[in-house]
């Protein structure tokens, strides 16, 4: 019998290692793309300042991950924020845990009040099931024609206030994690932290906050949102997407 599911915050979670050498023994290409950049802590330069990585545990196994980030494959867009590098281990699926993770996500940006959620892949009716629909194609980094899905998350089908109470109950949970933990938690939940706290305990965030705002994160600026002068004063965030994604050519986000 599996243990009790349970879905938990990379950045503000416990045992970091254990969790990075369970997406380690993905068969997935994107996914050691992911641990590398979780590893050396250039995740959020790449993907924005605000993202996340949600994990759906059975124990000390790791069944389900994603991310909820503000760019994806698909540069330049205006579009925000995305779910990607989806995939569950071979030996959970057929059960539509990943769906756990995509309700999550939800809820939390249904609490952000976003609008839309989107979802680049190469796939035909694999997120028609969680309730998206095809939006347009789109170029990825590579110049191929992504399909992006998408959401409505505003609208009022009788479960928006059910999903911004769960949602904003998420997010208090990441912020009072982070605040216990002595991290930076300027959130993507909307808190803002004017007295940004020392990071510890040598967790693999570089600079970064664990769940920060929506932000111009590498783009000629004197100062971030919290107010700290920048010294790294460097490219738009897409230049980072070309470095880091160009070798995943046919590769998208999703398993």
């Amino acid at each position: 019998m599996k243990n009790k599911m349970e879905i938990i915050e990379f950045f503000t979670c416990d045992n970091q290692d254990h969790w990075l050498s369970e997406i380690k023994k993905s068969d997935w290409e994107a996914a050691q793309l992911l641990y590398e950049l979780l590893s050396k802590g250039t995740f959020k330069d790449t993907v924005g300042v605000a993202s996340l990585v949600f994990l759906l545990t059975d124990g000390d196994s790791l069944v389900s991950f994603c991310t909820f980030s503000t760019f994806d494959d698909v540069q330049p867009t205006d579009l925000t924020p995305w779910i990607g590098f989806v995939y569950t281990f071979p030996e959970y699926r057929g059960h539509h845990y990943v769906g756990r993770l995509i309700e999550h996500i939800e809820n939390i940006a249904t609490a952000m009040e976003k609008e839309y959620i989107y979802i680049s892949t190469d796939k035909d009716g694999l997120y028609e099931k969680y309730g998206y629909d095809f939006f347009k194609f789109l170029k990825d980094i590579h110049g191929e024609d992504s399909r992006i899905y998408r959401k409505k998350l505003s609208a009022d089908d009788g479960t928006k206030e059910e999903r911004k109470t769960l949602g904003a109950v998420a997010k208090s949970k990441i912020i009072e994690t982070a605040k216990a933990s002595c991290l930076d938690m300027t959130a993507p939940c909307g808190f803002i932290s004017t007295n940004p706290v020392p990071q510890t305990n040598n967790r693999p965030l570089g600079r970064h906050n664990p769940c920060g705002p929506p932000t111009d994160i590498g783009r000629q600026t004197e100062k971030n949102p919290c107010g700290i002068p920048r010294t790294d004063k460097g490219p738009h965030p897409s230049k980072f997407l070309w470095n880091s994604f160009s070798y995943l050519y046919n590769c998208k986000f999703d398993r």
